[in-house]
């Protein structure tokens, strides 16, 4: 089950005790839109220094806005998630070219293609 959220880059989300930053805003917004992901990936996605990325991501899960699944290898919204591993594979070409990609700027496709940026 995948849940969509609409979130808006210029402001900022409010939920729970605090609002949420841009990059927070990200990550919940790919996660929405293509289910579970590698940290790895989201770690790229998010272009910034690794121990930045990590205290994005670990600050979410603080928040319990996102969870990890696979022993850590994933990440998701629902605890339950299984990763699709075409979205996955899509999203490695993605990274290939994430550096002329806009964050926001890339959502999920259908047959044939899996993301379309």
């Amino acid at each position: 089950m995948y849940i969509n959220v609409m979130l808006y880059v210029h402001k900022p989300f409010k939920g729970g005790d605090h609002l949420l930053l841009e990059d927070e805003s990200h990550v919940i917004k790919w996660l929405s839109q293509y289910g579970a992901l590698p940290k790895t990936q989201l770690l790229r996605m998010l272009r910034k220094p690794p121990r930045t990325a990590e205290k994005i991501l670990d600050n979410l899960k603080r928040d319990m806005r996102i969870a990890d699944i696979g022993d850590g290898y994933y990440c998701a919204l629902d605890p339950l998630a299984k990763p699709d591993q075409r979205i996955v594979l899509a999203v490695w070409v993605l990274l290939q070219f994430i550096d002329y990609v806009e964050p926001m700027a890339h959502y999920p496709a259908v047959y044939p293609s899996q993301l379309f940026f």
